[in-house]
Protein backbone atom coordinates (compact mmCIF):
# COMPACT_ATOMS: atom_id res chain seq x y z
CA UNK A 1 0.00 0.00 0.00
CA UNK A 2 3.10 2.79 0.55
CA UNK A 3 4.29 1.72 -2.49
CA UNK A 4 1.27 2.50 -4.58
CA UNK A 5 1.17 6.13 -2.75
CA UNK A 6 4.57 6.86 -3.29
CA UNK A 7 3.67 6.78 -6.70
CA UNK A 8 0.07 8.03 -6.48
CA UNK A 9 1.42 11.11 -4.40
CA UNK A 10 3.91 12.43 -7.11
CA UNK A 11 1.08 12.55 -9.80
CA UNK A 12 -0.81 14.08 -7.71
CA UNK A 13 1.02 16.86 -7.24
CA UNK A 14 2.06 17.38 -11.05
CA UNK A 15 -1.27 17.24 -11.35
CA UNK A 16 -1.81 19.64 -9.44
CA UNK A 17 0.99 22.11 -9.97
CA UNK A 18 -0.14 21.84 -13.67
CA UNK A 19 -3.34 23.24 -12.54
CA UNK A 20 -2.24 26.17 -10.69
CA UNK A 21 0.14 27.55 -13.68
CA UNK A 22 -0.43 30.72 -14.62
CA UNK A 23 -0.67 31.27 -18.46
CA UNK A 24 2.10 32.55 -20.15
CA UNK A 25 2.40 36.25 -20.69
CA UNK A 26 2.15 38.10 -24.65
CA UNK A 27 5.20 40.32 -25.61
CA UNK A 28 4.62 42.85 -27.86
CA UNK A 29 6.61 45.29 -29.52
CA UNK A 30 6.47 48.76 -31.69
CA UNK A 31 7.50 48.51 -35.19
CA UNK A 32 8.53 51.57 -37.89
CA UNK A 33 6.94 51.85 -40.90
CA UNK A 34 7.95 50.18 -44.10
CA UNK A 35 11.85 51.33 -44.98
CA UNK A 36 12.22 53.19 -47.90
CA UNK A 37 15.07 52.41 -50.39
CA UNK A 38 16.17 56.07 -51.04
CA UNK A 39 19.60 56.43 -51.37
CA UNK A 40 21.73 59.22 -49.43
CA UNK A 41 23.01 61.24 -52.26
CA UNK A 42 24.45 65.23 -52.26
CA UNK A 43 24.65 66.85 -49.15
CA UNK A 44 23.48 65.24 -45.97
CA UNK A 45 22.06 66.33 -42.85
CA UNK A 46 22.66 64.40 -39.68
CA UNK A 47 20.32 64.37 -36.76
CA UNK A 48 21.09 63.14 -33.37
CA UNK A 49 18.33 61.65 -31.32
CA UNK A 50 19.18 62.84 -27.42
CA UNK A 51 17.74 60.03 -24.48
CA UNK A 52 13.79 59.95 -24.63
CA UNK A 53 12.15 61.42 -21.57
CA UNK A 54 8.89 59.10 -20.37
CA UNK A 55 7.07 58.84 -17.45
CA UNK A 56 7.78 56.06 -14.80
CA UNK A 57 4.81 55.09 -15.05
CA UNK A 58 5.14 53.31 -18.94
CA UNK A 59 7.91 52.07 -18.06
CA UNK A 60 6.91 48.96 -17.01
CA UNK A 61 7.24 45.42 -18.71
CA UNK A 62 3.08 45.27 -18.41
CA UNK A 63 1.33 47.57 -20.96
CA UNK A 64 -0.87 49.96 -19.60
CA UNK A 65 -4.79 50.80 -19.20
CA UNK A 66 -5.78 54.20 -18.23
CA UNK A 67 -8.96 53.14 -16.39
CA UNK A 68 -9.53 56.60 -14.58
CA UNK A 69 -7.38 60.21 -14.05
CA UNK A 70 -6.00 58.82 -10.93
CA UNK A 71 -5.92 55.03 -11.52
CA UNK A 72 -4.02 52.46 -13.83
CA UNK A 73 -4.04 48.83 -14.37
CA UNK A 74 -1.17 46.94 -15.60
CA UNK A 75 -1.95 43.66 -17.32
CA UNK A 76 0.39 40.92 -15.99
CA UNK A 77 -0.30 38.46 -19.07
CA UNK A 78 0.99 40.96 -22.11
CA UNK A 79 3.95 43.10 -22.26
CA UNK A 80 6.15 44.95 -23.96
CA UNK A 81 8.85 42.92 -25.62
CA UNK A 82 11.82 45.23 -24.60
CA UNK A 83 11.61 48.80 -22.53
CA UNK A 84 9.29 51.12 -23.72
CA UNK A 85 11.25 54.03 -24.22
CA UNK A 86 14.02 52.22 -26.04
CA UNK A 87 11.58 50.57 -28.59
CA UNK A 88 9.59 53.87 -29.29
CA UNK A 89 13.33 55.32 -29.48
CA UNK A 90 14.19 52.98 -32.17
CA UNK A 91 10.94 53.58 -34.03
CA UNK A 92 11.25 56.77 -34.62
CA UNK A 93 14.82 56.68 -35.60
CA UNK A 94 13.72 53.54 -38.24
CA UNK A 95 10.80 56.02 -39.23
CA UNK A 96 12.46 59.20 -39.35
CA UNK A 97 15.61 57.28 -41.56
CA UNK A 98 12.40 56.10 -44.14
CA UNK A 99 11.11 59.72 -44.34
CA UNK A 100 13.78 61.98 -44.29
CA UNK A 101 16.05 61.74 -47.97
CA UNK A 102 19.82 62.56 -47.38
CA UNK A 103 19.65 62.48 -43.80
CA UNK A 104 21.19 60.13 -41.46
CA UNK A 105 19.65 59.88 -37.84
CA UNK A 106 21.34 58.21 -35.20
CA UNK A 107 19.64 57.59 -31.33
CA UNK A 108 22.07 58.81 -28.57
CA UNK A 109 24.72 57.23 -27.64
CA UNK A 110 25.40 58.46 -31.23
CA UNK A 111 28.51 56.06 -32.86
CA UNK A 112 32.10 57.74 -32.57
CA UNK A 113 32.53 60.13 -35.59
CA UNK A 114 29.04 61.49 -35.73
CA UNK A 115 28.59 64.81 -35.40
CA UNK A 116 24.78 65.65 -35.59
CA UNK A 117 23.52 69.38 -37.27
CA UNK A 118 20.96 69.20 -35.15
CA UNK A 119 19.85 67.42 -32.03
CA UNK A 120 16.23 66.22 -31.61
CA UNK A 121 15.02 66.27 -27.63
CA UNK A 122 11.67 64.45 -27.32
CA UNK A 123 9.35 64.14 -24.10
CA UNK A 124 6.68 61.50 -24.10
CA UNK A 125 4.62 62.96 -21.47
CA UNK A 126 1.16 60.04 -22.18
CA UNK A 127 1.67 56.66 -24.04
CA UNK A 128 -1.24 54.58 -23.15
CA UNK A 129 -4.70 53.14 -23.90
CA UNK A 130 -7.62 54.37 -21.68
CA UNK A 131 -10.65 52.09 -20.97
CA UNK A 132 -12.98 54.38 -22.49
CA UNK A 133 -11.80 53.06 -25.87
CA UNK A 134 -8.77 54.79 -27.38
CA UNK A 135 -5.01 55.39 -27.23
CA UNK A 136 -3.11 58.80 -26.72
CA UNK A 137 0.41 59.71 -27.28
CA UNK A 138 1.16 63.06 -25.89
CA UNK A 139 4.32 64.58 -27.07
CA UNK A 140 6.87 67.66 -27.01
CA UNK A 141 9.68 67.94 -29.14
CA UNK A 142 12.38 70.20 -29.99
CA UNK A 143 14.87 70.78 -32.83
CA UNK A 144 18.07 72.48 -31.40
CA UNK A 145 21.75 73.03 -32.88
CA UNK A 146 24.52 70.94 -32.53
CA UNK A 147 25.31 72.55 -29.31
CA UNK A 148 22.26 72.65 -27.72
CA UNK A 149 21.55 75.89 -26.86
CA UNK A 150 20.22 77.11 -29.88
CA UNK A 151 16.35 76.09 -30.36
CA UNK A 152 15.69 75.73 -33.93
CA UNK A 153 12.04 74.53 -33.45
CA UNK A 154 9.48 73.52 -30.81
CA UNK A 155 6.20 71.23 -30.53
CA UNK A 156 3.51 70.15 -28.74
CA UNK A 157 1.47 67.18 -30.22
CA UNK A 158 -1.22 65.07 -29.28
CA UNK A 159 -2.58 62.03 -31.09
CA UNK A 160 -6.09 60.28 -30.31
CA UNK A 161 -6.94 56.95 -31.52
CA UNK A 162 -10.55 54.94 -31.62
CA UNK A 163 -10.52 51.88 -30.55
CA UNK A 164 -13.02 49.13 -31.32
CA UNK A 165 -12.45 47.20 -28.97
CA UNK A 166 -9.22 46.60 -26.04
CA UNK A 167 -7.72 44.03 -27.18
CA UNK A 168 -3.60 43.84 -26.34
CA UNK A 169 -3.03 43.62 -30.45
CA UNK A 170 -5.57 46.53 -30.92
CA UNK A 171 -4.39 48.71 -28.35
CA UNK A 172 -0.47 47.81 -29.30
CA UNK A 173 -1.55 48.87 -32.92
CA UNK A 174 -3.25 52.02 -31.97
CA UNK A 175 -0.17 53.00 -30.05
CA UNK A 176 1.90 52.18 -33.12
CA UNK A 177 -0.42 54.24 -35.52
CA UNK A 178 0.11 57.11 -33.03
CA UNK A 179 4.24 56.70 -32.94
CA UNK A 180 4.22 57.03 -36.83
CA UNK A 181 2.23 60.18 -37.15
CA UNK A 182 4.61 61.48 -34.36
CA UNK A 183 7.18 60.60 -36.32
CA UNK A 184 5.65 62.28 -39.75
CA UNK A 185 5.07 65.35 -37.79
CA UNK A 186 8.71 65.46 -36.71
CA UNK A 187 9.81 64.63 -40.37
CA UNK A 188 7.62 67.53 -41.65
CA UNK A 189 9.30 70.46 -39.28
CA UNK A 190 12.89 68.95 -39.86
CA UNK A 191 12.12 69.31 -43.91
CA UNK A 192 11.25 72.51 -43.32
CA UNK A 193 14.94 73.40 -41.63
Amino acid sequence: MLTKFKLVLPLLMLMMMSCTRSPEPNFFVLNPIKLSTHSNSGQLLHIGIDPLETPPYIQKPQLALRLANHQVDYDEYNRWAEQIDKNIARVIEANLRSMLKNTIVETSPWPSGFRPNYRLQINIVRFEAKSQGYSVLEASYQLVDRSGEKTITKQTVSYKRRLTNLAPQNIVASMNANLTALSRHIARHIKKH
